[in-house]
């Protein structure tokens, strides 16, 4: 009205058109070509560097600063009186490790940084900077299963075809699904043929495949040897045939890792398992099995499948005590173990026969029976009973409130309990006592 002429606006001062591609996106500092920004605080829309909206902090050093503001922001966006001179601060130390930055696309042109805007100091690798703890933090402790070692032991004797595609197919699962730290130990029981320097050259190529030979054959002696001179915390044995699927073994392990259970063996009888063989041995496994739980009175189905696991700590008391070297050993081992109170786990696997075997049922069978006599007559003399087992902590409740009995109740309560309608019997009278005859009238 009063003549008054608005100015004009040169292409220069226009605000700067938003992109084609929509709202703005965050870019990684990572991303970045040449060098990063670090900074933290946020100001309207855009991500401005700094610890708050009105006092921004560059990392760097104070002449950078204009230079940095020029190339970053535009000229309407963040005016000079914003940022005085008391509030540039000095350059930071390097060794500051922050996190989760990120710049606004509308901020930065095509070329948005320079290498000559920052000095070398200060540029920043694409790559993610590792987490560094706070120096007043405790570090936090390792999870106790990232510290369990577990030692496979593969007894053979004249194994040469099949020791190599056992230890290749063990060695692959064991990398790939294993999550323990463990070692494969063959245990050569006087072989004649090569198996000894097939077991030599496959330890030579894989470093976690070590060898053991021995001049004296049996099963049992192979895996006691191996089991008592592990330095591992949870061992295992397997046949070589590799006849149970190996998807069972890292449930029989875990229990034992965690300490929930003693022995760990795997079941071709129990629940859910899976079996593939002739009638025969179908016929003398549950045969065999059916003697056992008739003259021992045992809970497990099935002592003979070669899938077993122990903690080192409770099975070594064990073996001293178990004088079977042959194919009695695991019987007499898991009679022993449920004779003492041991936890004993059975797992449900997938079984398939291999035909080439070096077991001589017969003459197996008849050593089992003779074995099966001996440790029932150890267990009535009492030469069962093994002392020096470690101790497994009294149950108790899990809930911190829970509301417990005085004292726990029978497991029969039925005989402490008078039948119903049962009449009670004259208590006797003490030994010498002679009850008064009424006086004569």
């Amino acid at each position: 009205m009063d003549g008054h002429v608005p100015a004009q606006r040169s292409p220069q001062d226009e605000p700067p058109e938003p992109p084609p591609d929509g709202p703005s996106r965050p870019i990684p500092v990572g991303a970045l070509p040449g060098a990063a920004l670090i900074g933290g605080a946020a100001l309207a829309d855009p991500v401005l560097l700094g610890a708050a909206p009105a006092d921004p902090v560059l990392l760097g050093a104070a002449p950078a600063i204009p230079a940095l503001l020029d190339a970053v922001l535009p000229d309407d966006l963040l005016p000079d009186d914003l940022l005085p001179d008391d509030l540039l601060p000095a350059p930071l130390p390097l060794d500051v490790v922050l996190t989760d930055v990120v710049l606004s696309e509308d901020l930065l042109p095509d070329d948005p940084l320079p290498d000559t805007l920052l000095p070398d100091t200060l540029l920043l690798p694409a790559e993610p900077l590792a987490a560094t703890p706070h120096p007043g933090r405790p570090r936090p402790a390792p999870h106790p299963l990232s510290t369990v070692t577990v030692d496979l032991v593969i007894p053979v004797f004249n194994e040469e075809r099949a020791l190599p595609g056992c230890v290749a197919t063990l060695h692959d699962y064991c990398t790939r699904r294993l999550p323990f730290d463990w070692t494969i130990t063959i245990v050569d029981n006087a072989s004649t043929d090569t198996t000894r320097h097939v077991a030599q050259d496959l330890a030579g190529h894989w470093p976690r495949v070590r060898v053991v030979s021995l001049d004296r054959r049996g099963k049992g002696n192979a895996v006691r040897t191996a089991w008592t001179g592990s330095s591992a915390g949870v061992v295992v044995y397997m046949d070589v045939d590799l006849s149970t699927g190996l998807d069972a073994l890292v449930p029989l392990v875990a229990p034992l890792a965690v300490g929930h259970c003693d022995l760990a063996i795997g079941s071709r009888l129990a629940p859910g398992a899976r079996t593939v063989r002739g009638a025969r041995r179908e016929l003398l496994s549950r045969g065999y099995n059916a003697l056992i739980r008739l003259t021992h009175g045992t809970r497990f189905r099935d002592t003979q499948c070669g899938f077993k696991a122990a903690r080192a700590e409770v099975v070594g008391p064990l073996l001293r005590r178990v004088r079977d070297d042959s194919w009695f050993f695991d019987t007499e081992l898991l009679l022993l173990a449920e004779h003492n109170g041991l936890r004993v786990l059975e797992v449900p696997v997938d079984w398939v026969e291999d035909v080439d075997s070096r077991v001589d049922v017969t003459g197996t069978i008849a050593g089992n029976v003779r074995g099966l006599a001996r440790v029932a007559l150890a267990k009535l003399s009492g030469a069962a009973a093994v002392t020096d087992l470690p101790t497994r902590p009294a149950p108790g409740p899990t809930h911190p409130d829970a509301v417990l009995r005085d004292r726990p109740r029978s497991r029969r309560p039925w005989l402490r309990c008078p039948r119903p309608g049962a009449r009670r019997r004259r208590a006797l009278p003490p030994p010498g006592h002679h009850p008064a005859t009424p006086a004569s009238g």
